[in-house]
């Protein structure tokens, strides 16, 4: 009769290893959705300041008079590009910023403020300040996923905030 031995092991001694394994793993979970949430806040809070220079700009166009409209616009723009300095955004200079005004709010048709259509007895109805060609790169802290499934990389992600008041002069 052959009788078979078993090594006996101290107890948890053959599951040493998968405690760092296992750790390992959540490991960069973690770091990956930490890395994630930063990054979206950052998105966020460049998101932010730039609507807050929209509404700034339009509110200065919304209230100016309509003899000094021209003027407005300018103004307008130096406060956007202002408040993105502000919060420390680089990138954003007066010609990203549009300055429209609109006659009626039936069709999607904006025209410059300065238009001839527009007369002080028939003033624009809304005015229309937006941010156009300013891109923000994501994935700078640690590249993520896009989501068309390519590999791991920073990309580009186009901001582009803009805000309509009623004119008010």
């Amino acid at each position: 009769m052959l009788i078979q031995m078993r090594r006996s092991y101290p107890p948890g001694a053959r599951e040493a290893g998968a405690a760092a394994v296992e750790f390992a793993i959540i490991l960069a979970l973690m770091i990956m959705m930490v890395a994630g949430l930063v990054e979206f806040g950052r998105v966020m809070w460049h998101y932010d300041a730039l609507a807050k220079g929209t509404r700034d700009g339009a509110r200065i166009v919304s209230i100016t008079d309509f003899s000094s409209l021209g003027s407005a616009v300018s103004k307008a723009q130096t406060a956007v590009v202002a408040a993105a300095t502000a919060a420390r955004i680089a990138g954003v200079t007066a010609s990203k910023v549009s300055v429209r005004c609109d006659d009626d709010m039936n069709d999607a048709a904006d025209y410059a403020c300065t238009d001839t259509r527009f007369t002080a007895a028939s003033p624009p109805v809304r005015v229309i300040v937006g941010i156009s060609g300013y891109s923000l790169t994501v994935g700078a802290i640690l590249p993520m996923i896009r989501q068309d499934g390519s590999v791991w990389q920073a990309y580009s992600l186009a901001l582009a905030p803009k805000t309509s008041m009623p004119y008010m002069k």
